[in-house]
This record gives structure tokens, sequence and C-alpha cells, in this order.
């Protein structure tokens, strides 16, 4: 279905029809929020990143020729580079080590296999309206609106859960990536 999906997006947007870059937000801007947050750890930054991003991308149109078999690789490096660039313009004495984005097989399905997996282990471990609401706005793609309607609650109250689920599963996932670039240390060896 993805597969179908990107063919249609490559298809509308190499042909300069608006609707290819809509389908492209539509299917990919709440992923690539969450991929640039691993990197700014800031939702609402995140977001600006990713909307600028998708601009620049329509902008650049006659210049950008979009493949289905690349498309999802090139949107999360994209994402990755542009949030790893914003911080380094930001604070650029402090020096953001990412070690294991250094690595090939980050970009390696495999290893976007396992991150998925932890990821969503670690939300089925969150309190129960937390997780509905994880899923809602994130797996399904829900606004807050839509979110706050579905479970008889404020946005505010939405918000307020989402923002101490991201704060969770951000220290959890550090402490994963950690353990990652551990073990491709010891493969790999010093200097990593």
């Amino acid at each position: 279905m993805t597969k179908d999906i990107d063919n249609e997006i490559c298809l509308l947007y190499n042909s300069s029809k608006i609707a290819g870059i809509e389908l492209l937000f539509t299917q990919y801007y709440k992923s690539l929020v969450l991929w640039a947050d691993v990197f700014l750890k800031n939702i609402p930054e995140s977001e600006d990143l990713v909307h600028d991003f998708i601009v620049r991308l329509w902008e650049r149109r006659m210049f950008i020729h979009l493949s289905p078999i690349t498309l999802k690789s090139y949107l999360y490096n994209a994402i990755k580079n542009s949030a790893i660039n914003k911080i380094k313009k930001k604070d650029p004495l402090r020096k953001y080590v990412l070690c294991d984005l250094q690595f090939p097989c980050i970009q390696d399905d495999l290893f976007e296999k396992m991150l998925i997996s932890r990821i969503e282990q670690e939300i089925v471990k969150l309190p129960k309206r937390s997780r509905e609401i994880v899923e809602l706005v994130y797996m399904k793609g829900k606004s807050y609106k839509q979110a706050a309607d579905t479970l008889g609650i404020s946005v505010a109250t939405v918000k307020t859960l989402l923002v101490h689920s991201l704060k969770k599963l951000r220290i959890i996932m550090a402490c994963y990536k950690q353990e990652i670039v551990t073990v491709l240390s010891i493969f790999i060896g010093p200097g990593v």
C-alpha cells in the first residue's frame, strides 16, 4: 500500500501537480515530525522544520525529481540533515554528537524496523490514556481536537499528556540509542 502511495506522490509531484505535495504531506508529515523531534527534542520546532522542508521541496520541484524507490529514505535523510544543521546553527559551540548516525546501518531497513518495534513496545507500556493519545495523534493521524473529541477530554489535556508521553519515550529511546552505539562500538572498534 505504501509503495502505491509513494508511486502516486512521485507521479503527481514530478508532474508539478499540487496534489502530489498534498499527498506527501498527508502521508509523511506526522512521522517526519517525530523523526525531527528525535534530534531537536522540541515538537513545535520539529513541526516548523518539516513544514519548511515540504514548502522548499514544492518550490524546488523543477530541480528535484522524486523516485518512489528512494522517496522514504530521501525524506528521512533530508529531515535528519536539516535537524542537525538547525542544531549546529542554533548553538555552534555545542558539539551535538550522534555517533550512531555516522554508521551506514542507520539507514538500513532492519535498523528502522528494530527502532519502530522498540517505540511501539514502549508506547504499549504508557498509561492507558497517554497511550490512546499517542496512538490517535501519531499512529492514526488525528488532530489534537479529533483526539480530544474521541476521548471526551479537552485539547489542553491531550497536549499535556502528549508532552509527558513524548518526554518518557525520548528518555527511553535515548537509552536504547546508547545501547546500539555501545554494541556498534564493540563491532567497529574504538573511536565510536
